[in-house]
């Protein structure tokens, strides 16, 4: 098997990232399993609503809202790891789970220290942290979290 096919499996674009989309919001429903046994939920109880212009609490909302981040952040990775330069370091579950962990902490910098920050200051969310102000040992257990599962999942179902 040479390495187009591997990289493909036969696969086009719009398949592997919809198999990225799927194990993204599996990743985040291990991640969501993390924060709520540690009783962290509140970022997804108020903050993601509240980037969507709800107020209240809303653990619905917050839950449909960060699936959906997580899973067009799976779509992303899937994408890039599934690049013929990157095909190989990501190429089985140990270490595609090293580079989702280098991901998930990537995340952990860009969307919970600026991404995050920016956007709640944009609507107006009164709790609203300062930039990197959200970084904590949490936030980075939890993203880690997100990013094992997703890079180990991923050359699972890339390569079926």
């Amino acid at each position: 098997m040479n390495l187009s096919t591997k990289v493909t499996n036969g696969r086009g674009v719009v398949e592997r990232t919809t198999l990225g989309v799927a194990v993204g919001v599996f990743a985040t429903l291990a991640m969501g399993v993390v924060q709520l046994a540690t009783g962290q939920q509140g970022g997804i109880e108020m903050a993601f609503p509240a980037m969507y212009g709800v107020e209240d609490p809303a653990p619905r909302v917050g839950w449909a809202v960060h699936l959906f981040h997580g899973g067009l952040l799976g779509g992303l990775y899937i994408t890039v790891v599934s690049h013929p330069s990157l095909d190989a370091a990501a190429g089985d579950s140990l270490r595609g789970g090293a580079v989702g962990l280098m991901y998930g902490l990537f995340l952990t910098l860009v969307a919970v220290g600026v991404v995050m920050p920016l956007w709640l200051s944009l609507v107006e969310f009164p709790a609203a942290p300062p930039l990197f102000g959200a970084i904590g040992t949490m936030s980075i257990l939890t993203h880690s979290t997100y990013g094992l599962v997703l890079g180990a999942l991923t050359p699972i179902v890339r390569d079926k």
